[in-house]
């Protein structure tokens, strides 16, 4: 079998990624700004967008019709597929795992058979998105809401993280398969006001720049492949600047021979 230096795949320039954040934070319009994006619209947000993109109407679309679509020649001449957002998306697998079950609901299903369905279908959508990306040469960005979630961690108490909107089966299935997760918050300053008689109160400001945090933090699920800054401004030219910088980096460390 023929063999390639892992270092070689670092002169692709596009990427897998996966962002999440709180609603209304600016996720879709992120997404927007890179290369010739088409949105699979799951949750009809796109009408919104300040950004003229192109946008596939998938919230009425079966799951077959989806997987079907997303190796569609149709997809051919955009450079950026966007999954908005892969949590509703999720549940559109449900139902067609549900209905064609022919259950109300998928714990219904037994010995845990409607999970495993669901991840099957999952991992038809990704083999599908990987051809995109591999073979067409596609960025390919998915979008999810975040949420708290409790974390047990054997080092650790427990503690509070925003985490994927997602089954921590199928977050951590998406997590593995991008190269890189960002959570994308606004700017929030907190100072502590003087109420007298030994009190205080903590006081919220800011909320106008849009941070895209790519850095590991107990606080929020984010990581990458790269060695990138811990945060970085929302924004395409942002992301890849970032990623150039960061392979320039290790290819000028890589020993010679």
């Amino acid at each position: 079998m023929p063999t390639i230096q892992s270092s070689k795949s670092l002169k692709k320039n596009q990427r897998k990624l996966k962002i999440h954040g709180k609603e209304k934070t600016g996720k879709s319009t992120l997404a927007s700004t890179f290369p010739n994006p088409v949105f699979f619209d799951f949750e009809n947000g796109t009408k919104f967008l300040g950004n003229e993109v192109a946008v596939v109407p998938m919230w009425n679309e079966s799951y077959d019709e989806i997987l079907k679509f997303t190796t569609s020649e149709e997809l051919d001449p955009f450079e950026t597929i966007v999954f908005d957002t892969v949590d509703w998306l999720d549940r559109i697998i449900e139902k067609d795992v549900r209905v064609k079950n022919k259950v109300k609901a998928i714990n219904d299903i037994p010995f845990g058979k409607g999970k495993a369905l669901m991840r099957n279908r999952w991992n038809d959508i990704l083999e599908c998105l990987t051809w995109q990306h591999e073979t067409k040469n596609k960025w390919i960005v998915l979008l999810c809401h975040s949420q708290v979630k409790k974390i047990d961690d054997p080092q650790f108490p427990q503690y509070d993280s925003w985490q994927l909107k997602l089954s921590d089966k199928t977050g951590e299935l998406l997590s593995e398969w991008v190269d890189m997760i960002g959570y994308l918050s606004l700017d929030t300053v907190l100072s502590t006001e003087d109420r007298g008689f030994g009190k205080t109160a903590t006081k919220a400001s800011g909320g106008k720049e849009r941070i895209l945090h790519v850095g590991s933090n107990p606080a929020y699920l984010a990581g990458n492949r790269f060695g990138l800054p811990d945060q970085l401004p929302a924004s395409y030219d942002a992301i890849q600047d970032a990623i150039t910088q960061a392979e320039s980096g290790s290819e000028s460390q890589q020993p010679t021979t």
